[in-house]
């Protein structure tokens, strides 16, 4: 009996046994198989990125070859998908069977290309110069796509400081990102008022109709239309009606910086910024490498050297290329868009109704883009078509950003003149989301910070400043 439940245990565990080794070696096999499995596909995609990489570095490659023979990148529209089917705008892609291309934003300063193995459709790769990277890279165009949000302001009408939420805005203008990371802007003419990244507050002005030679916060008036900053976030505005241009430290303190108060005139009298007289200066805009403040009145354009105060002329008369002021002596002048910026290299950029004028730093005048011809049109130089340009901003890479306050649009300008529409639908509204989509209000202030990827308008009828990012 002993022996009988022995070899029954005996035989017991065997068999117990024998099914430990039989699932160890099924577990043995399993693994081996998942790896070959998952080794060959990682095999497959390491393909499939390999041809998309290569596309990709064909498409740039030829992009720049077509940019070197002639004015800018190819002119194509957004979303233009390439197969294989050859056609003239195509040419410039590698025809692989494997990969379809789609290529986004299509102007002369940047480009992004999405690239989509079509044997494994869940590899992607994409290749984007709107940071100047030229290196294929996992993943797809959406960080190159811009979308609209709202970053201060609820809509309200009104004169509030505080959170970003809760803040309202009676007519935002012209803005001008600070060295600070703040954005600053002139509200409804009478207010210099700044955002953080929490919080919107006042540095000064009263909110009415009041002109001061100087004082300081709230209790000081201007009335102004345009701001610049320069390299310590103090703030020049033209205040035209009283022919100066005063400044406005952070703190809040108001002084007169050049022309004298009320004293209107021409000329550069002693050649001191003190001594000039100006006639309703409206544009201001600063050079920070040179140091250089430059200033747009009725008649003529006036550059301040910052460092010694020296006042020369630029420009003796802006007529008949810049021709929005209608100048009736020193009573009065037509005060309406204000925009002036500078590129790298110091040359000018003027707000005129529904064109763009171009100064060098010699004082040669031209038409940059548009015409006297109002319209809603993307287009290179001459070609395109703006409704009203209110404010330019210009990026690290001299591309310029306007305010198209009666298309209702944000446009971007390269630096050969090409116009291509970022964001608004041309009608008036209020939406957030992409910029295919999004509306704005009357658009009246632009700001952009150096990379081109954060855009803040100023959206007037809405009574919001608006943020334009990449996704």
């Amino acid at each position: 009996m002993l022996i009988v439940m022995t070899s029954s245990k005996l035989h017991t565990t065997q068999k117990a046994f024998t099914l430990v080794e039989l699932a160890v070696a099924m577990l043995v096999i399993g693994i081996i198989l998942s790896i070959g499995y998952f080794g060959f596909n990682s095999w497959r995609e390491r393909v499939a990125e390999s041809e998309l990489a290569s596309d990709l570095n064909g498409v740039h490659a030829a992009m720049e070859s077509a940019r070197n023979w002639g004015s800018g990148y190819p002119n194509i529209p957004d979303g233009t998908t390439f197969n294989g089917t050859a056609t003239e705008t195509s040419k410039i892609f590698t025809q692989s069977r494997n990969v379809t291309l789609t290529y986004y934003e299509g102007d002369d300063a940047s480009y992004c290309v999405d690239a989509v193995s079509t044997a494994r459709p869940g590899v992607k790769m994409y290749l984007s110069t709107a940071n100047g990277n030229t290196v294929p890279k996992k993943g797809s165009c959406m960080g190159s796509q811009w979308l609209v949000t709202t970053f201060a302001g609820n809509g309200t009408a009104g004169y509030v400081d505080g959170s970003l939420a809760t803040a309202r805005f009676t007519q935002p203008n012209s803005m001008e990102l600070g060295s600070d990371g703040r954005l600053y802007l002139i509200d409804a003419s009478y207010r210099l008022r700044v955002i953080s990244s929490t919080t919107v507050s006042t540095i000064a002005g009263t909110g009415t109709w009041v002109e001061h030679e100087s004082g300081t916060g709230t209790a000081t008036g201007f009335v102004a239309n345009a701001l610049a900053l320069d390299g310590s976030n103090n703030a020049y505005l033209p205040t035209g009606l009283i022919h100066v241009v005063q400044r406005i430290t952070p703190a809040g303190s108001l002084t007169t910086y050049a022309g004298g108060f009320r004293s209107c005139g021409t000329g550069n009298g002693s050649g001191d910024r003190t001594s000039a007289r100006f006639t309703v200066p409206t544009h201001v805009a600063i050079h920070k490498a040179s140091n250089t403040l430059y200033i747009m009145d009725s008649t003529t354009i006036r550059k301040v050297n910052m460092s010694t105060g020296v006042t020369t002329t630029l420009v003796a008369n802006i007529r008949p290329t810049i021709s929005i002021y209608s100048y009736n002596g020193c009573g009065s002048a037509e005060i309406g868009n204000t925009g002036m910026a500078t590129d790298s290299v110091g040359n000018l950029y003027i707000s005129d109704r529904a064109q763009i004028v171009k100064v060098t730093p010699s004082g040669v005048m031209s038409i940059f883009v548009g015409s006297t011809t109002q319209g809603n049109v993307d287009g290179t130089g001459g070609s395109a078509r703006f409704g009203y340009v209110a404010d330019i901003a210009v990026d690290g890479s001299d591309n310029l950003y306007v305010a198209d306050t009666t298309n209702h649009a944000i446009r971007k300008i390269s630096p050969s003149g090409v116009v291509k529409t970022i964001a608004g639908t041309g009608s008036a509204g209020f939406a957030d989301g992409s910029a295919s989509e999004a509306q704005f209000n009357a658009p009246r202030g632009v700001a952009v910070n150096s990379d081109g990827t954060e855009i803040y308008v100023g959206d007037s009828s809405n009574y919001r400043i608006r943020k334009i990012t990449r996704q």
